[in-house]
């Protein structure tokens, strides 16, 4: 068995020079930043230095109004909800940030019944199965919602809605040309008639525009909408790095800010080793190991990512 060894892509030092200088950051981010092809200063430090304000506002979405709705009704009447999830990196933490802020928005006092689905890898493969969403309506679900899957789940889309059930789509993958499955609604910014601004978000990062518009809907007073800024969408966001290294690609060649606020929080998050911490990133004297490591961490790809996404 051959023993498999590291291969670092070489950057330009004269480049990762001129830019170490020019952030004051660690020589090993530098060079991190020349290999994805950021050599302007000014754009690495919008990475390193990210503003909730580059976010885009999640109504953009397509289909995302009737979501909220759909989602807050079901919370209201107690209804089961099912997350149907993937079992790579993007589709667990997917789950995760969704079910959490479904749980925030619920009363305390009547807490949401919300429940999730990981398919074995193995034994059920990638993708929705009939005999889950089966299960599912037998058990009383009466709301599913699929997170980094289902775009090109016809089939089971047709399935669920021949079961009484309603089924919401998140998925960032790319569509079948022009059709997608009848759903409820189709969350994916890669659809054809989607005007959302950043086409290159992760499963997880979909599922974080669907918690930012429940959190934010629910943000009604001036306390809890500085709270949804200042602590719950920055907490989300650094569950979202771990996604976004597995997933995407770290470079903002789109030039949408949105990209590189994502990107940036996934930086500060990762390279500092620890999420507690408050310390920039072009501060730290860390290696970033996660970016190096992240064609390990998520599922090969199935040969319908866009070119700049891989799960």
């Amino acid at each position: 068995m051959t023993k498999a060894s590291w291969v670092v892509k070489s950057s330009d030092l004269t480049l990762a020079e001129s830019l170490r200088l020019g952030l004051a950051c660690p020589e090993a981010i530098a060079k991190l930043f020349v290999t994805r092809n950021i050599t302007d200063a000014s754009l690495a430090m919008s990475y390193l230095e990210p503003a909730l304000e580059d976010l885009h506002d999640p109504l953009l979405m397509l289909g995302m109004s009737v979501c909220v709705k759909r989602i807050e009704r079901a919370v209201q009447q107690g209804e089961e909800i099912l997350i149907y999830g993937d079992y790579d990196v993007d589709g667990t933490t997917a789950i995760v940030l969704l079910k959490t802020a479904i749980e925030r928005i619920a009363n305390p006092k009547k807490p949401a019944r919300v429940t999730y689905h990981v398919p074995h890898r193995l034994r059920e493969g990638y993708g929705m199965q009939e005999s889950r969403f089966i299960l599912a309506a037998q058990a009383g679900v009466r709301l599913v919602i699929s997170v980094d899957t289902g775009i090109r789940a016809f089939k089971v889309a047709a399935e669920a809605k021949a079961l009484g059930l309603d089924l919401i789509v998140t998925d960032h993958h790319l569509p079948e040309g022009d059709a997608v499955p009848e759903a409820l609604a189709v969350l994916n910014p890669a659809q054809r008639r989607c005007s959302y601004p950043n086409k290159h978000l992760c499963g997880a990062g979909v599922a974080f525009k669907l918690a930012h518009a429940l959190l934010a809907s629910h943000a009604k007073t001036d306390g809890e909408k500085r709270a949804l800024h200042t602590r719950l969408l920055p907490s989300f966001l650094k569950l979202l790095a771990i996604a976004t290294v597995a997933a995407i690609p770290l470079a903002n060649t789109h030039g949408t800010l949105e990209v590189t606020a994502m990107n940036g929080a996934v930086i500060n998050a990762t390279v500092t080793g620890s999420f507690a911490k408050n310390t920039p990133a072009r501060k730290c004297e860390k290696t970033p190991y996660m970016f190096f490591s992240r064609p390990f961490t998520n599922a090969p790809s199935d040969g319908y990512h866009s070119s700049e996404s891989r799960s």
